[in-house]
């Protein structure tokens, strides 16, 4: 697996063990219930050649940062758990 974030994901395989989940393109582990003989090869099932082509991954990017905002607000708001 080669990519800028390869360093921090954590090694998921797919669900016969034999070849790495993730997508390539947006990586995301994408390919865990693959049971195929074939190796995926990282791919994006949808033929996106970049993360910002492919509407499922911009649909997750969108979503995590949302969820970021929102626990950064709580966290301005409300204070954070561990200063309590």
């Amino acid at each position: 697996m080669s990519g800028p974030q390869t360093e921090k994901l954590e090694p998921r395989t797919t669900l016969n063990g034999k070849f790495d989940a993730y997508c390539h393109v947006c990586w995301e582990p994408i390919y865990v219930l693959w049971v195929d003989d074939s190796d995926p090869a990282g791919k994006c099932p949808w033929r996106c050649i970049k993360a910002t082509d492919c509407t499922e991954a911009m649909t997750r990017i969108k979503s995590r940062e949302r969820i970021r905002r929102f626990i950064d607000q709580c966290d301005r708001e409300f204070g954070k758990k561990s200063e309590q």
